[in-house]
């Protein structure tokens, strides 16, 4: 469980900071092929300033773990090396040492709050910008397939 939830919050900040989907494609509605392949430049402008704010949460969000990980005493490599070697119901799949387990497990509250507390950042950035997580994601699908918008979409955020 623990696993899961790291890497979930983790795949979530690098997809929206990347520009991927944070909902599976399954969850997301069906979209017209016009739908699917346009964006108004109010649209860019409106996905340049989210993206910026993204930005700043998930670098927020990455010293916050880190400085939970370390301050308990383990590299960001070994939390997420313990992290990987545990099974659906947090139990250990590989020989982990006593001390390092404990290291973890005290980290682990405080890299989880960082995670919820960055999530609820960022759904509170799209609320502000008007968009729901849906039309974000489906909007950020266009982008990552499109070569121009993303040349559009960095000019306007190197301004």
């Amino acid at each position: 469980m623990f696993k899961m939830m790291l890497a979930r919050g983790l795949a979530a900040i690098l997809c929206l900071s990347l520009g991927f989907s944070v909902q599976p494609a399954w969850s997301q509605p069906a979209m017209t092929l016009a739908q699917a392949t346009t964006v108004s430049p109010q649209e860019l402008q409106q996905m340049a300033r989210i993206i910026k704010q993204l930005q700043v949460i998930e670098r927020d969000t990455q010293q916050k773990m880190t400085q939970a990980v370390q301050s308990a005493g383990l590299t960001p490599e070994q939390f997420m090396q313990i992290a990987e070697q545990k099974d659906a119901s947090g139990k250990n799949t590989q020989s982990v040492s006593a001390a390092d387990e404990a290291k973890f497990k005290q980290a682990l509250p405080n890299v989880q709050k960082a995670l919820i507390d960055s999530q609820g950042q960022q759904e509170a950035i799209l609320q502000k910008e008007g968009l729901s997580v849906d039309k974000f994601n489906s909007t950020m699908e266009i982008l990552v397939k499109n070569p121009q918008l993303q040349q559009e979409v960095q000019k306007l955020l190197d301004k």
